[in-house]
């Protein structure tokens, strides 16, 4: 995943702030992902989609709304 994959997902979820309490990491370790001074891990890939996913389920908003997650 790319930065910039990684910016358009965590926009879904909100500001760093609201991300960085969804995912449970400290602020700047988004941003540090999103300038990309910090590589993007499987791990964190997959909990930012994970996150997507919960928050997506609880609103019961579609699944397949773009941005479409099998890009990533």
């Amino acid at each position: 995943m790319t930065k910039e994959q990684y910016y358009e997902l965590r926009k879904e979820l909100g500001t760093q702030d609201q991300a960085s309490t969804s995912l449970n990491v400290d602020k700047s370790t988004i941003s540090k992902r999103e300038t990309g001074h910090y590589k993007i891990t499987e791990e964190a890939r997959l909990a930012l989609i994970g996150a997507i996913f919960l928050k997506r389920s609880i609103a019961k908003t579609p699944l397949d709304k773009p941005p479409v997650l099998y890009k990533y």
